[in-house]
């Protein structure tokens, strides 16, 4: 049975019956150290100024609007993938793609909507890909290796064991699913966003949502 007192906010919200129609947004992840440094605060006008340089390949200004965006897309990759190093991959490759693709920019929505929608898809492909990989590496995992990390953490550390708990029932989930219960309650996004990220249709994202819910509930025992 899983403490439902130490579960994050964002778990209370996807395992509790009376919070089905909130959200909320979760930015307390912990950063790399390059992605804490931000000592300005941007105004529209420097930003247009940086796009500018970017369009015309100025490596100054693209370095500069990668450490003004860095963290933040970082919370986003991080939010979907749920590992450090490969969030850090997503921002690093969707920044190379948004900069190999700056014309396409358009300012009909902000630099950073259009940034973080390259963000989402590109952390969805790689989580894809490491769903795969974790899948072959379950299947060479023994029985009694995980039975025993599980009760050593639970002695070590009872509320960081609940969170693990609900991560590896997440992790459980097909991964459709999976993603769209990050993008759903991780990132805060609509049924009609995710179902255009993913290429499925609303109807069918909410229901894979209802079921994800419903099979984490059970394999959690809430």
């Amino acid at each position: 049975m899983c403490s439902l007192a130490y579960i994050t906010p964002v778990y209370r919200l996807l395992l509790g019956n009376s919070y089905a129609t909130e959200k909320i947004s979760v930015t307390n992840v912990l950063l790399p150290n390059h992605c804490l440094e931000m000592n300005v605060v941007p105004t529209e006008s420097s930003i247009d100024q940086l796009i500018i340089g970017c369009k015309a390949a100025d490596p100054k200004a693209q370095m500069a609007l990668y450490d003004l965006y860095a963290a933040a897309m970082y919370r986003v990759a991080f939010r979907i993938i749920g590992q450090s190093d490969e969030a850090e991959d997503a921002v690093q490759e969707s920044m190379l793609s948004a900069f190999n693709s700056m014309d396409q920019f358009r300012g009909e929505v902000t630099f950073g909507a259009w940034l973080k929608k390259i963000v989402i898809n590109k952390s969805i492909r790689l989580k894809q890909k490491q769903a795969r990989v974790l899948l072959k590496n379950h299947l060479d995992e023994t029985p009694s290796e995980s039975v025993f990390q599980i009760e050593q953490d639970e002695e070590d550390n009872p509320q960081q064991n609940d969170i693990k708990r609900i991560e590896h029932a997440l992790a459980k989930l097909p991964t459709q699913q999976a993603l769209i219960v990050r993008l759903f309650y991780k990132e805060g996004l609509e049924h009609a966003e995710i179902a255009h990220y993913l290429n499925i249709s609303e109807a069918n994202c909410r229901t894979s949502l209802s079921r994800a819910k419903e099979t984490m509930r059970k394999l959690l025992n809430v």
